[in-house]
């Protein structure tokens, strides 16, 4: 992605300061502080996922082993057992 900002000169000079002193462009720096406030998030998220995923898998594991197994020829009744 590419995006254009204009910053006011003094975070302009500061950047301009800190990429010389860490020997990077100020592209670099400036994607290095985003990916710093960024990657906490991003890492949540995939935490979150990772524990959904799990759970899912936790879930399906308990199901399967209390579902009859399906050999094609449910009857009507059976469809709508639970139905008046």
């Amino acid at each position: 992605m590419e995006i254009t900002i204009t910053l006011p000169r003094k975070f302009e000079n500061v950047l301009n300061r800190k990429a010389a002193e860490s020997g990077q462009d100020v592209q670099t720096l400036v994607k290095q502080i985003i990916e710093i406030n960024l990657l906490p998030e991003i890492n949540e998220s995939a935490e979150n996922q990772a524990d959904f995923e799990s759970d899912m898998l936790s879930f399906a594991d308990d199901t399967a082993a209390n579902i009859p197994h399906y050999n094609g020829t449910y009857s009507r009744e059976e469809i709508y057992f639970d139905h008046d």
